[in-house]
């Protein structure tokens, strides 16, 4: 857990994310997940220093990088798309984080968020320009406001749709707990690098 106040130090603290979501491990698909809490609704501003747009509320809480495992069938997906398979379906993009209260180890078999036990969940798309590509690490990022997923954060994902138990999940992680409230927004990053 971090405080960060002040523009230089989160920059710093951005190019640190950058560098540790970017690591890859034994030359395996590896998913990197990250989270950063903010005072407030996020209001972005332009960094001087990068010339990127980034948020100007207090940083309040931030997570520490964590790994994933690719599930099952976000495998199967994974390799229906490579192939195009099935012949005639559409493909339908993962472009959907989502977040739940169940604090239950990412088994491969598992299908979708609160596998084991009734809680809350929440899937949403990712934000607009996401998920995005640069050489071999795909980005999905997707800001989660006051007024939503306001439960204690135990585990997130990545999904083609919003529905949970319906639409494909294709990993899972433990990121938690949090709790989180309508005094915050959250920023949730996470990657995909293949190497």
């Amino acid at each position: 857990m971090s405080l960060l106040t002040d523009l230089d130090t989160r920059g710093l603290a951005l190019q640190q994310l950058d560098e540790a979501m970017g690591q890859v491990v034994d030359g395996k698909v590896v998913g990197r997940h990250h989270f950063a809490v903010y005072s407030g609704d996020i209001v972005l501003g332009l960094d001087p220093r990068t010339g990127l747009q980034v948020p100007q509320n207090p940083l309040v809480y931030e997570t520490p990088v964590v790994t994933n495992l690719i599930v099952d069938v976000g495998k199967q997906a994974y390799l229906d798309r490579l192939g195009g398979m099935p012949i005639g379906s559409p493909i339908v993009a993962f472009a959907a984080i989502g977040v739940g209260t169940d604090s239950t180890a990412a088994a491969a078999g598992q299908t979708k968020l609160n596998p084991t036990v009734t809680g809350s969940v929440l899937l949403q798309t990712v934000d607009a320009t996401y998920p995005s590509r640069s050489a071999f690490v795909a980005t999905w990022k997707s800001t989660f406001g006051t007024a939503v997923a306001n439960f204690t954060w135990n585990e997130a994902g990545i999904f083609n749709g919003t529905v949970n138990g319906t639409s494909t999940m294709f990993n899972r992680v433990i990121i938690g707990p949090f709790a989180k409230t309508s005094a915050v927004s959250i920023a949730y990053t996470t990657t995909i690098t293949q190497s």
